[in-house]
């Protein structure tokens, strides 16, 4: 270590929440809690060129968690969970069109159609 660098002791007692992130997103039965892990965007408040990909592989990781956890639930026919996750996705990513597709779908599916008109507007 010096005034420029830093280096972490891989040997040492530590949780790393990005690490158990990727491990649990591999494990589809713990899909749930892998979503849970995620709080945003990794160090969100410190601006370096580095960061771009790791940032942006993790959020997609994320939205792909998202995605199998709202396809389960649907097939399951669990539409309270399969919506309480589309709400999840929709708030991280509001402008992503297909979420707002599977949003209407679940709220349709659901037999709230005046739900589903007002996911559409």
């Amino acid at each position: 270590m010096d005034a420029e660098n830093a280096q972490w002791n891989p040997g040492s007692n530590y949780w790393f929440d990005v690490a158990e992130f990727k491990q649990q997103s591999a494990n589809s039965d713990r899909l749930a809690d892998t979503v849970a892990l995620y709080s945003g965007d990794l160090l969100k408040s410190v601006y370096a060129d580095w960061l771009f990909y790791p940032r942006e592989q993790l959020r997609a990781l994320y939205f792909t968690d998202l995605n199998q956890l709202i396809l389960h639930y649907r097939v399951e026919r669990d539409y309270v969970r399969a919506l309480e996750y589309a709400r999840q996705l929709r708030a991280r990513a509001p402008l992503r069109e297909d979420t707002m597709r599977q949003l209407i779908a679940l709220r349709y599916e659901t037999g709230d159609r005046s739900g589903a008109l007002f996911e559409f507007e």
